[in-house]
C-alpha cells in the first residue's frame, strides 16, 4: 500500500507550495526548488496512514485489511497536491483497495418495563361436604387457608369499635360456600322438632335462612356435629372478617368502590334491593370461593361484642363474656346501605333477636 502511494505522490506537486527561481544558469530556465516542508508533508501523510491502518496478512503475502485512515488521507492528497500540466490525476479512490469493515453486531438492550403488581387470582377452591346419617349431604364448605391479616381498620375515627388494628393468625379452617339456607335449616328443624322459621313469604327453598337467633344458629352447629362426625361451630369474628376479604384489605373484598351487581343492598342497583333476600350464589364469589359475605344478610358471630379490639386475640380465638347481652353480627343486608356491606363493620344484636335481615353461615374446624 505504501510503494502504491508513493507512485502516485510523484505525479503530484504542493498545492501553495513556493517557487524560488535561481539565477545561475544563462537558458534562462530557472529551477524550482520545492520547499523542505513537503517531503515532511508526505512522511506526515504515510506515517497517518500506517498508524490509522490495521494490517492483517493471509498466508498468501496478500493483505486483507480494515484502513480506518482512508478517508483522512484522500482528504489530504486531494487537498494538498494538484497534478503537473499534461498529467493525469489518477484516481486515488478507485486506486485503493476496496475495503470493506465488518461492523460489529451490537444487541438491542430494551429495557424491561417494570412489573405492574397485579391481585392475586382467585384460587379454585377445595369445597367439602360431609355426610348426614339418614345418606344425604350438609352444606358445602370451602377450604379457608391459613394465613396473617391486619384486622380492623383505622380509616375513620367515628368507628372507635374497628380499632386498634392488630395482627391475626390463624390456622387452616373450612367456612360455609353460602349461607344456610331453609332447605339446610328445614332438615335440621324438622329432625329435632322446632318449628320453621317465617320465610316473610319470599320462598325457602335456596334463600338464606332469616329469623333465627342466635341460640338456634348454635343448635344447628351442634346438630351437624352429631350427623356428621365433624365439629361444625359458628365463625369467631376474626374468621369471618378474613374470610369475607378474603386476603384483601380494600373496602370491600372487590375494591373500594360500591359495584352494582356485586351483592344485594339497599343502594347495590339489583332487582332485590331494599325488598327481600336474593337465593344464594347469584353474585360472584370473593377470592376464597365465598359467596354472599357482602350483604343479602347479616350473619350471626361467634363472639360476644366488644367496645374495641383492645386485647384481643391475635390467634383468633372468639371474644366470650360471662354474661353476653349482645353478639357481634357482620356483613350486611338487602335493605342496609353499602357502607354497612364494608369488610370490617362490626353490628350487633341481641342473642334472641329474630330478624328478616339477620342469618348465618358455619365454619368446620
Amino acid at each position: 500500500m505504501v510503494g502504491r502511494l508513493k507512485s502516485q505522490l510523484k505525479t503530484y506537486k504542493p498545492r501553495g507550495v513556493v517557487s524560488i527561481a535561481t539565477d545561475n544558469g544563462a537558458d534562462g530556465n530557472g529551477r524550482q526548488i520545492k520547499a523542505g516542508f513537503f517531503g515532511m508533508l508526505m512522511g506526515g501523510i504515510i506515517s497517518f496512514a500506517l498508524l490509522n491502518a490495521l494490517l492483517v496478512f493471509n498466508g498468501k503475502d496478500e493483505i486483507i485489511f480494515s484502513l480506518s485512515g482512508e478517508r483522512a488521507v484522500q482528504e489530504m492528497l486531494s487537498r494538498w497536491l494538484v497534478p503537473e500540466e499534461g498529467s493525469v490525476k489518477p484516481d486515488i479512490k478507485k486506486s485503493m483497495p476496496k475495503v470493506e469493515v465488518a461492523q460489529p453486531k451490537i444487541a438491542r438492550v430494551v429495557a424491561a418495563p417494570a412489573a405492574t403488581p397485579q391481585p392475586a387470582k382467585p384460587r379454585a377452591p377445595k369445597v367439602i361436604r360431609d355426610r348426614l346419617q339418614d345418606g344425604s349431604v350438609g352444606p358445602a364448605m370451602v377450604e379457608i387457608p391459613a394465613g396473617r391479616f391486619l384486622m380492623g381498620s383505622d380509616r375513620s375515627t367515628l368507628k372507635q369499635d374497628e380499632r386498634p388494628l392488630h395482627r391475626v393468625e390463624l390456622k387452616r379452617f373450612y367456612a360455609g360456600r353460602y349461607e344456610v339456607t331453609f332447605d339446610e335449616y328445614d332438615r335440621f328443624a324438622e329432625a329435632t322438632g322446632r318449628a320453621p322459621p317465617n320465610d316473610q313469604g319470599w320462598g325457602r327453598g335456596r334463600r338464606p335462612v332469616i329469623n333465627v337467633t342466635w341460640e338456634d344458629a348454635v343448635a344447628y352447629a351442634a346438630w351437624l356435629s352429631q350427623q356428621t362426625g365433624a365439629s361444625y361451630r359458628l365463625p369467631t369474628e376474626a374468621e369471618w372478617e378474613y374470610a369475607a376479604g378474603a386476603g384483601n384489605n380494600s373496602l370491600y373484598w372487590w375494591g373500594y368502590k360500591l359495584e352494582e351487581n356485586q351483592a344485594n343492598c339497599y343502594n347495590c342497583g339489583v332487582k332485590w334491593a331494599g325488598d327481600r333476600t336474593a337465593p344464594v350464589g347469584l353474585f360472584k364469589a370473593n377470592p376464597f370461593g365465598l359467596h354472599n359475605t357482602a350483604g343479602n344478610v347479616m350473619e350471626w358471630i361467634q363472639d360476644c361484642y366488644s367496645l374495641n379490639y383492645i386485647d384481643a386475640s391475635t390467634n383468633g380465638a372468639a371474644w366470650t363474656a360471662a354474661l353476653c347481652k349482645q353478639r357481634v353480627v357482620r356483613g350486611g343486608a338487602y335493605s342496609k346501605s353499602g357502607m354497612s356491606m364494608q369488610t370490617t363493620e362490626r353490628n350487633k344484636q341481641a342473642p334472641s333477636s329474630r330478624l328478616s335481615v339477620l342469618g348465618f353461615r358455619v365454619v368446620r374446624e
